[in-house]
């Protein structure tokens, strides 16, 4: 199901693949919907497995690695150390560790593939010391994500900054920090981040209030990641000169009308008033959210991306496989 609805409504990358039982269903529910747009299967095809650190390769996802390379077909392979789980709970050894696995990942990509390229990502949580709970939201994640940055700008190959999630359980302070840093440590260092909107615990709750939320912030993450111009027309001398002359405020200035949808960013959920504006609203970003939430469920439907037969034929798959 999670396949249909990103092929209907045009979410990117439904890689999971689970079991090897699911092989055969996932082949051909990627055969249609390569068929519904034209194209051929290796074009579109998605999946990806695991590896289990530390430098292990599982017995079944090596059994699905090969059973898509047998039909032509490429799975990708990450890797999620933990530190002071599956990664030493020193953060250098963790970095190391995360180096290591992925030198590995480059080379089996060349024997199985043929492909020949480096890239870092900064896919290193961090284990809670008393629960041994995997957690996404720990600072010492984004000193390492920083860290692994740097190592690829060093040696000048790209990276990908593995953020945007929660260890919060329901849309609060903590997921709001958690997400917005993760992401943070990877734009301030020039390079690709992500906000996994909606996610909270880690991966385990969806939540639409968070996805509003977090559209927010992605909006706000861009207008910093945008940064600014410095021009004469942007240093605004006339303006100011204009200021003083007249005696008055910038707010009713024609200089102020011109640059204001461009300089600065607007907000749809986070407040826009003073303390004396809200008192009588008592409104807050969750409410806000939560009401355009419920009105976006509660409009009309999607318009679907793919064909009402191909959406019939990926059900039947689905309806066949005896995977429970």
């Amino acid at each position: 199901m999670e396949k249909l609805y990103a092929f209907k409504y045009g979410l990117t990358n439904p890689a999971s693949v689970w079991d090897i039982s699911l092989c055969p269903a996932i082949y051909e529910i990627w055969e249609k919907y390569a068929e519904e747009r034209a194209l051929n299967i290796a074009d579109v095809f998605c999946g990806t497995v695991y590896l289990i650190s530390p430098l292990k390769m599982g017995h079944a996802e090596s059994e699905q690695i090969i059973w898509f390379r047998d039909k032509g077909l490429q799975v990708g392979v990450g890797n999620m150390p933990s530190a002071g789980l599956s990664a030493p709970v020193t953060l250098a050894g963790s970095i190391a560790l995360q180096i290591a696995e992925q030198l590995f990942l480059s080379i089996m990509r060349a024997a199985l593939y043929g492909e020949k390229y480096l890239n870092l990502s900064g896919s290193v949580s961090v284990a809670d010391m008393r629960t041994g709970a995997f957690m996404f939201g720990r600072p010492e994640r984004l000193l390492m994500n920083s860290a692994i940055a740097d190592i690829a700008c060093y040696y000048g190959i790209p990276f990908w900054g593995s953020g945007g999630l929660s260890d919060a359980k329901v849309p609060s302070y903590e997921a709001g920090v958690q997400k917005i840093s993760a992401a943070l440590s990877s734009l301030m260092k020039g390079q690709s981040c992500y906000i996994a909107a909606g996610l909270l615990s880690v991966d385990e709750i969806y939540s639409p209030v968070q996805m509003v939320l977090d559209n927010e912030a992605v909006s706000y993450l861009r207008r910093i990641y945008q940064g600014f111009e410095i021009s004469e027309s942007e240093l605004a001398l006339e303006a100011v000169t204009e200021c003083i002359k007249e005696d008055s405020v910038f707010l009713g200035q024609l200089h102020t009308a011109e640059n204001a949808r461009n300089c600065l960013w607007e907000p749809s959920v986070f407040s826009r008033e003073t303390f004396s504006g809200w008192r009588n609203l008592k409104d807050t970003d969750y409410n806000r959210a939560r009401e355009k939430a419920i009105a976006i469920m509660e409009g009309p439907e999607l318009d679907s991306m793919i064909s009402e037969r191909c959406e019939k034929h990926i059900l039947k798959i689905i309806d066949k496989s005896d995977y429970l």
